[in-house]
């Protein structure tokens, strides 16, 4: 391990073994977030028989897809609205605070993404970085991003990100 970090101190400085913790420390508030936005929705009852035609819809389909693509909708309708949702609506709960915590914190995660992958320049770019704010590579990283792509730029490759935290939370 000693030999590993030595290594990368030589060949590419000390900074490189720091890359990426001011965004790490930003992106523990996710938990944070999530957490938040559960108990919000539980306070509030965004759920199956009260919810909307777009909750009933998302339980419904689960429901359908769980039975094997059995039953009709109003089978599936019926189920849903029998049901205390107490399941369904910690699932959805857990689903939906998901997805508002990654969806604020994605760019952050981009940016931690980009600085642990990128290289280290010439020394003289190192000696000013130094002297810099440490969150002043992550400002530069958000603007040169929405200058060359634009704010949805921010969330390139969100799609997959969401796949694998809202279905490993929910």
């Amino acid at each position: 391990m000693f030999h590993g970090l030595y290594t990368i101190y030589k060949q590419e400085g000390l900074s490189t073994l720091w890359k990426g913790t001011f965004t790490s420390i930003i992106l523990s508030l996710n938990p944070a977030i999530q957490l938040a936005a559960y108990e919000m929705l539980k306070r509030h009852h965004l759920i199956v028989r009260n919810g909307s035609r777009v909750v009933r819809w998302i339980v419904s389909t689960i429901i359908y897809h769980a039975r094997g693509s059995t039953g009709s909708s109003q089978e599936n309708d019926a189920v849903v609205n029998s049901t205390d949702g107490s399941a369904i609506e910690h699932f959805i709960n857990a689903l939906l605070s998901k997805f508002v915590a990654t969806l604020i914190t994605y760019p952050i995660q981009l940016i931690q993404t980009r600085q642990r992958w990128s290289k280290t320049q010439d020394n003289n770019t190192h000696k000013t970085k130094r002297k810099r704010w440490v969150g002043a590579a992550t400002i530069h990283d958000l603007t040169e991003i929405i200058q060359q792509r634009g704010l949805l730029g921010l969330y390139r490759g969100l799609e997959s990100k969401l796949m694998q935290t809202c279905l490993n939370s929910a």
